[in-house]
């Protein structure tokens, strides 16, 4: 179980397994340590917020303007959305080590889709799952479900309005992640092309891995409200 307190900008979650996992809502927790674990994770498809795509993995000295390009972008985020961005970090308890990072924002932006293509009825609001990555070291210990858990639990409880459906993007070629989130109960939403893709297809020359759109419901609309007044009690004590 999480328990989320909406009292900081940096809310220490939980322990678990010699991990502990901490909500920053509305700034970016060691922004460059994250971009360095982003730029590492992504380096074989170096697809996730950026114009690679994918071609070809990277590696060495190609690593570090890709890692900018992560380090800006984190940080436009952060700046720009203020607390409707939440970041998850997950840190080694005994060497403080960043282990695993993810973000869940308001909306349906940064899964380059629209909210009115999943059908949300009145009460009802959407959250995107981004950038979630675990170093290299740390992969095979649960870690990567644990911090998907917590963007859900975030955006239910900390995010306004409360988010009653969670989306994310991920490369179809990336069979262990698609695993991960179908047995978390997302799925594939097959009515979305990926616009990224289906430019460069228009232009006749695919410089992007293809992406599914996967989304969970999370909350009902009798939740959502329920979650909606805890929020604003919470926001009210700051």
């Amino acid at each position: 179980m999480f328990v989320l307190r909406a009292a900081s900008s940096s809310i220490q979650d939980v322990q678990l397994d010699g991990y502990t996992l901490t909500v920053h809502q509305g700034r970016l927790p060691e922004p460059i340590a994250v971009s360095k674990l982003l730029a590492r994770a992504f380096a074989a498809s170096a697809g996730e917020d950026g114009d690679e795509g994918g071609a070809s993995p990277l590696a060495g000295a190609a690593l570090v303007p890709f890692q900018l390009k992560l380090l800006a972008a984190l940080q436009w985020r952060g700046s720009t959305l203020g607390r409707s961005f939440i970041a998850v970090a997950a840190t080694e308890a005994g060497s403080q080590e960043l282990a695993g990072v993810a973000n869940v924002s308001a909306g349906m932006a940064l899964a380059d889709a629209d909210t009115h293509q999943l059908e949300l009825g009145p009460g009802q609001a959407a959250a995107t799952i981004s950038n979630m990555a675990v170093a290299e070291r740390h992969r095979r210990r649960g870690l990567g479900r644990r911090l998907l858990a917590a963007c859900e639990h975030a955006a239910q409880h900390l995010l306004a309005p409360p988010a009653t459906l969670c989306a994310l993007t991920v490369y179809s070629s990336n069979e262990a992640a698609i695993a991960l989130y179908e047995s978390s109960g997302y799925q594939i939403e097959s009515s979305w092309v990926d616009p990224r893709w289906a430019e460069s297809a228009e232009r006749g020359r695919v410089a992007f891995g293809r992406r599914q759109l996967m989304v969970k419901r999370t909350l009902g609309v009798e939740e959502a409200a329920a979650a909606a007044e805890e929020a604003a009690g919470a926001a009210r004590l700051l």
